[in-house]
């Protein structure tokens, strides 16, 4: 899954590219673009739920799953987004593949994207191998630390600091729990996990790669409402930029970008539970969204230049929304590594 923006949520959905529902558009599932970002720190507009969802008791994982990549199969149904922006519009088809970054004989040195050919160059890496979070690269929560957040309304948590642990396993933990804290908004009775580069880290233009282990809460659907993103925060204004390379909704992995266009993007078929790597390569007016590797869709729609801080969040939403993935509670969302590259 602008928020600076206190604005109405609008549902809908669009088609998508070999791929399953596109999902939704100005600002759609804008984890932070579309729906309600109050100034600087606070997604206006935020407030506690009336009811809970009933909660499917599940152990957090004790170690570290095998990673298996799983095939993908027939699509899931088409599943409408909650607008994080404001007035929905009709996203276009998206356009055929692009190809690969043509080779360069220059040999890379270190890790190269997954999948990929050709040169390039690391200008981020985290692969989460110390026995605390990396804080000249990371802050555990939305604009600050504690319990912050959440960033948009339909969030049925607040984030805590505590949540986001790197206990030396090789991997960032981001911890789900039935916790009530107060934060924007009111009363939660859930507490989640996010760590952001804001103000330490962003780039323009580059291939941004996670590689994430997401729980099932039933087979082959993602719980809750996880993601792995990167956002600008310019000014209030809408359409700053957010590429959504994955976000867990109504149980499938979705992509999109919310810019001028709206939030154009789609839900691709198949099982992304478990361990799987998620990608994708933004230029000027184009950005490719690769899953294990595998193009999965193209997006060149409101393509925005501003720089971007990278995020990964592990929440939830309310159950009223069709985007609601399947609850389970605690989840623990893992993640491997964290890396961005230009093409050298």
């Amino acid at each position: 899954m602008n928020r600076a923006l206190n604005a109405v949520i609008v549902l809908l959905a669009a088609v998508g590219i070999g791929v399953v529902t596109p999902w939704l558009l100005l600002g759609a599932n804008s984890r932070s673009v579309a729906a309600v970002a109050p100034p600087d720190n606070v997604r206006a507009g935020a407030h506690s739920p009336t009811s809970l969802p009933s909660i499917t008791a599940a152990a957090a994982p004790t170690s570290r799953p095998t990673s298996k990549a799983q095939p993908r199969g027939s699509g899931p149904s088409p599943v409408p987004s909650p607008s994080r922006l404001a007035t929905p519009s009709a996203a276009p088809p998206l356009p055929p593949p692009a190809p690969s970054p043509t080779a360069n004989p220059t040999p890379n040195t270190g890790p190269v994207p997954l999948g990929q050919t050709g040169n390039w160059k690391l200008i981020f890496d985290d692969e989460f191998n110390d026995t605390s979070l990396n804080t000249s690269k990371w802050t555990a929560g939305w604009m600050g630390t504690g319990i912050t957040g959440p960033v948009n309304p339909l969030e049925l948590a607040c984030y805590s600091s505590a949540n986001a642990t790197e206990p030396g396993d090789g991997t960032l933990h981001l911890l789900l729990v039935a916790k009530s804290n107060t934060c924007i908004g009111g009363t939660h009775a859930y507490t989640g996990a996010m760590v952001s580069s804001n103000g330490k880290f962003q780039f323009t233009y580059g291939y941004e790669e996670f590689r994430i282990y997401l729980p099932a809460a039933s087979a082959g659907k993602i719980a809750n409402w996880p993601a792995a993103w990167s956002f600008s925060k310019v000014n209030s204004a809408c359409c700053q930029g957010e590429d959504d390379t994955m976000e867990g909704l109504a149980g499938n992995a979705c992509f999109h970008f919310h810019g001028s266009a709206g939030g154009p993007g789609a839900c691709v078929s198949g099982n992304y539970t478990g361990w799987h790597t998620y990608a994708s390569y933004w230029r000027a007016g184009v950005v490719d969204y690769y899953y294990d590797g595998v193009h999965v869709g193209q997006i060149t729609a409101g393509i925005t230049s501003n720089p971007q801080y990278l995020i990964l969040d592990n929440t939830l939403m309310t159950s009223s929304n069709t985007s609601s993935g399947p609850l389970l509670i605690p989840a623990d969302m893992l993640v491997d590594h964290v890396r961005v590259w230009t093409a050298a």
